[in-house]
């Protein structure tokens, strides 16, 4: 529960961070441009050869889009990182009420689901809605990755080559984030019908029947 309220709150500092910059496209797009000219005058070496004005919208354009998903998927990350370094602080103290959880056994409530096929949907909307919904789309991508992740370590455990399959996991995380993200993401989400799907260790059976009449106490 705690990895899809996060997903809800960095959408939502995603959106106030956008707001922040612009509250219209057309804003949006000037600051965002203002900001890249800067940025090439400043370091040359940004832009070796010239790009013109129309090459420069193109790209303009480009991050107009993007922006609000990073600014999403950046807000869930520090939020898990400072919740998770939090946690080992009050268990390093003592002070952890809780037993430690089994991080590879995240699940994640079924409306997670339900608000990334909406965000996802209300992107095609025009204007700031839709650049809106972008953000929340990145936040709860970043959620669905955790869960993908979760469910990686999860299969891999008995696995004589769980740390090769880690590792290049990461690898193409981090080199290759876009499309690795939207894989690791697919297996969180179609987690329920994928051969993938984790088995998790059932629990003593509850007894069957009525329970046993209570014994009068003796005198």
């Amino acid at each position: 529960h705690l990895v899809a309220i996060t997903g809800v709150i960095g959408g939502v500092l995603a959106s106030i961070l956008l707001s922040l910059m612009g509250t219209t496209v057309p804003e949006l797009h000037a600051k965002i441009k203002s900001v890249m000219t800067g940025l090439i005058e400043k370091f040359p070496a940004l832009a070796p050869q010239k790009i013109t004005p129309k090459q420069m919208d193109q790209i303009v354009d480009v991050l107009v889009f993007a922006w609000p998903a990073s600014f999403g998927i950046a807000c869930v990350l520090i939020l898990l990182f400072n919740f998770w370094l939090a946690a080992r602080i009050t268990r390093s103290s003592g002070r952890l009420a809780r037993p430690w959880p089994d991080l590879a056994a995240i699940k994640v409530p079924t409306i997670a689901a339900l608000g990334l096929s909406l965000s996802l949907m209300a992107t095609y909307l025009s204007g700031m809605p839709g650049l809106y919904a972008t953000a929340f789309a990145g936040a709860f991508m970043v959620v669905y990755v955790c869960v993908g992740l979760a469910v990686v370590h999860y299969i891999t455990r008995a696995n004589p080559y769980r740390g090769f399959i880690l590792w290049l996991t990461y690898f193409l995380l981090l080199f290759f984030n876009t499309y690795a993200m939207l894989a690791v993401a697919l297996i969180g989400i179609t987690e329920p019908i994928s051969p993938f799907k984790r088995r998790f260790p059932t629990g003593p059976a509850p007894p069957s029947g009525p329970p046993p009449p209570r014994q009068p106490p003796s005198s």
